[in-house]
């Protein structure tokens, strides 16, 4: 599991990348990625769309030559063959809790070294100017395999975000 929180302010935006375990290259078998996302918004109490403020995550497609181009916002065409479930993508940005499953069973081929990534963005909502104002979100990824499989993803996943102690 991938944790991260921080600040957002109106039109920004925070990339966080995920490793891809190499273990996963060319398997077939059941691989998921749960991403949640929550935040907390300060309200407008004089508007019927209270929230002065949304934030939403995007997932990315991988590194390479895809690197910096945002998926279609109906489907996830990752590196991982993965695709999103149980929710529509459009529904799941309702609230101020956006939680997707991204699932898939197919092989799939990628370089090594490569990253899921995801990018949380933040906007004014109800006309709301929202200046100077930080918005505070917290965000957890989580990546799950099939134990036939036999793939020891979360010791991939930790040595490769790991950063190694330089000399002095």
């Amino acid at each position: 599991m991938l944790l991260g929180f921080q600040y957002l302010q109106k039109d920004q935006a925070h990339v966080y990348s995920l490793p891809i375990p190499s273990g996963l290259n060319g398997m077939r078998g059941l691989r998921r990625v749960v991403v949640t996302l929550g935040w907390c918004t300060p309200t407008n109490h004089r508007n019927s769309a209270y929230r002065r403020a949304k934030i939403w995550f995007v997932p990315y497609q991988g590194m390479g030559k895809d690197v910096g181009k945002t998926v279609k916002e109906g489907e996830v065409a990752t590196l991982l063959n993965l695709r999103r479930t149980d929710a529509n993508w459009q529904a799941t940005r309702r609230g101020t809790i956006q939680h997707e499953i991204f699932e898939g069973t197919r092989a799939s081929s990628f370089p090594d070294n490569s990253q899921f990534q995801i990018q949380v963005n933040c906007a004014a909502e109800s006309g709301d100017k929202l200046e100077n104002v930080a918005i505070p979100y917290c965000l957890a990824i989580t990546v799950e395999v099939a134990a036939e499989l036999n793939i020891s993803i979360y010791q991939e996943i930790r040595n490769r975000i790991l950063v190694p102690i330089q000399p002095t």
